[in-house]
């Protein structure tokens, strides 16, 4: 989930007139990324796993349909950077597998 796509869905969220605390809670979270796959800051190991699980315990579950459908998924330019960004043990196995110039190729 990338910027856009995150602030697409708290949007969508907000426009389909969804007012609970929960709901504007995970809103919240959308803006500041706590569910970004692609950001080094977010504390989750699986972001987009507990983003649908947390859609679905909020009674959004025509929104972690969509999530798992892969209407918020990000773009090839995100994972690309996302790549160039890694270092150390990541980027050893990227470039093992080849992948650092794929993304780029696509």
């Amino acid at each position: 989930m990338t910027e856009k796509s995150k602030l697409q869905l708290a949007d969508d969220i907000e426009t389909a007139g969804v007012d609970s605390s929960v709901q504007r809670s995970m809103v919240s979270r959308l803006r500041e990324g706590y569910y970004d796959e692609f950001s080094d800051d977010s504390p989750l190991d699986i972001p987009l796993v507990t983003l649908t699980a947390d859609l679905r315990s909020g009674g959004l579950e025509s929104f972690a349909v969509r999530v798992v459908n892969g209407d918020y998924d990000a773009g090839l330019e995100d994972s690309s950077h996302w790549v160039e960004r890694q270092t150390g043990e990541v980027s050893d196995i990227i470039d093992s597998l080849g992948m650092r110039g794929e993304a780029r190729r696509k």
